[in-house]
């Protein structure tokens, strides 16, 4: 670990954020490009020093034309998306697919969506699939989840429902929640795979136990209505108002019209049974 990030984290020693960004100026004037790359953003941001955003874009396009991976998806993204620069796609896919050849993960995993979605560019599935997966086999699990995407909504790609359950099963497997949730779905609905609510309360828990405040709405939908479960609507009340804990939307409207119809002490006791599962971070008392 560098110096100025363990001054600036607090790791190993106490927490100074001057004497960290001292150590990185230093550097930067030394020519360590990380240094510069941060001295760049401090400039463009104004933290730490003025605001110049002049000289923080210099320093940054710099080090991009150098070679630099992260600077060089930095200013992709800028121009891609005309953010600091005048928008100019093909100068950001320029620099996005330079840094994307040295394996920045999210440079494959926008240029993935360019090919994929965006009017600006021409659309080439094949592209957009390539850019996901080299991003997932560098780690980056979204690329897998995003591959199953395209399948389910047809995205450059022709729609191939049992294509984007095996694709979001292998984001889920490594912790992606939204497709431990839209592999749920599929299952629930028998699309693409042979409806399965086993596995679709398998997926929701397993997201659900992690905070996902879809799944967590999912399930309480599940036991509202008795698909899966017996009909429970204390259970069911306790899921949403976790669910809208959890930062969930769209789940008011369901959470007023329950409370309106159970009696109060039914509320009373989802509502005691949701922030205890709250403070057990979910675990052992989503499903019942």
């Amino acid at each position: 670990m560098l110096l100025s990030d363990m001054y600036m984290f607090g790791q190993g020693v106490e927490r100074d954020v001057i004497q960290a960004v001292t150590l990185i100026q230093d550097s930067a004037k030394l020519g360590y490009i990380p240094a510069q790359h941060s001295m760049a953003w401090f400039f463009i941001k104004g933290q730490y020093f003025d605001q110049d955003l002049e000289r923080g874009l210099e320093i940054l396009t710099y080090i991009a034309d150098s070679g630099y991976p992260p600077a060089q998806h930095d200013v992709g993204m800028m121009y891609a998306f005309g953010d600091y620069y005048a928008e100019d796609i093909s100068r950001g896919l320029d620099y996005l697919e330079k840094a994307a050849e040295q394996g920045v993960s999210n440079a494959l995993l926008t240029l993935a969506v360019l090919y994929s979605q965006d009017s600006r560019v021409v659309s080439d599935g094949n592209k957009a699939l390539l850019y996901n997966r080299r991003a997932a086999e560098g780690g980056n699990p979204r690329g897998y989840f995003n591959i199953g995407v395209m399948y389910d909504k047809a995205q450059s790609v022709p729609m191939d429902l049992w294509a984007a359950a095996y694709w979001y099963e292998k984001a889920a497997e490594l912790g992606v929640l939204e497709a431990a949730v839209n592999l749920g779905a599929l299952y629930f609905n028998g699309r693409g795979v042979p409806r399965d609510l086993e596995k679709t309360k398998h997926w929701y828990q397993f997201a659900a136990e992690r905070g996902d405040p879809m799944a967590l709405s999912n399930l309480g939908q599940m036991y509202a209505n008795g698909d899966g479960f017996e009909k429970n609507l204390n259970v069911a009340l306790k899921l949403y108002f976790l669910s809208q804990a959890s930062g969930g939307s769209g789940v008011e409207g369901v959470i007023e019209n329950l409370v309106a119809s159970l009696p109060a002490d039914v509320v009373e006791r989802a509502r005691e049974q949701a922030s205890e599962c709250q403070k057990r971070n979910y675990q052992g008392c989503i499903i019942e």
